[in-house]
């Protein structure tokens, strides 16, 4: 099953000319010191991650879609200044009351890597309350690795002033053996990550922001660590965003 690139993208574009606001497009960048996905160490060295948005609200739900990427910074794996990985997605959230639900579809390609494009559905159900949010994760692979994972989540967010605040968020991740064997080579299920992020973020005025977050994470599985990297991982990224 395989996506054109623009798909996602143009679904959301086509989809806005119905929606009943304007759509709001957002333009990202991050610069990450080690790029890790859940748990596993995926480039070794500095990236840069630039992305691009378009959000279309409707009373019953919102419909997003967009591109993300990821450029290697130095040569650790050869390609410098390259686009190692392109991802398309697009996303449905609805809100049930304090219920907050999504389904998504996202396709991840690999130029000049050498790695087989892979893609994934994904479905979430969160609780919005004043304590912590905890929002449980499903994403399948159908495609490269033919497998799942699945991450509980909890999260805070303190608003700090006018223009400042703080997100803190910690997850638990658990693989199926097909995920397992795509992200670690290791043919077996287990608990993937422990992973944790503290994002503290600045926005002079409402079209920019600006935000810095350091995070960490544990591969919990045995197997799983022997064969990664470094079984504990500690990154920092800062990133600029605006909005219009």
């Amino acid at each position: 099953m395989r996506f054109p690139p623009a798909l996602p993208a143009g679904l959301v574009l086509a989809a806005a000319g119905c929606a009943s606001t304007k759509p709001d497009f957002g333009v990202e960048v991050d610069h990450v010191s080690r790029y890790v996905a859940r748990g596993a160490v995926l480039f070794d060295g500095p990236a840069l991650q630039p992305a691009f948005t378009v959000t279309a609200t409707r009373a019953e739900g919102t419909l997003s879609g967009g591109i993300w990427s990821t450029i290697d910074e130095d040569d650790h794996g050869g390609n410098a200044w390259n686009f190692t990985e392109v991802d398309y997605h697009v996303e449905y959230e609805r809100s049930f009351g304090a219920w907050k639900t999504t389904l998504g579809l996202l396709r991840y390609d690999y130029p000049h890597t050498g790695f087989a494009a892979s893609g994934e559905v994904h479905v979430a159900a969160g609780y919005e309350n004043e304590i912590a949010t905890p929002t449980l994760h499903l994403w399948y692979d159908y495609d490269q690795a033919n497998g799942s994972y699945v991450d509980l989540e909890l999260a805070r967010e303190f608003e700090l002033g006018e223009r400042w605040s703080l997100a803190l968020m910690t997850s638990i991740g658990r693989m199926s053996r097909g995920q397992g064997s795509y992200y670690f080579g290791v043919d077996e299920e287990g608990f993937s990550d422990f992973t944790s992020t503290a994002a503290l973020s600045y926005s002079p005025n409402e079209t920019f922001g600006f935000a810095l977050t350091l995070g960490w994470a544990s591969v919990l599985d045995g197997d799983y660590r022997e064969a990664s990297v470094r079984g504990d991982n500690g990154w920092l990224m800062l990133g600029a965003q605006a909005g219009f």
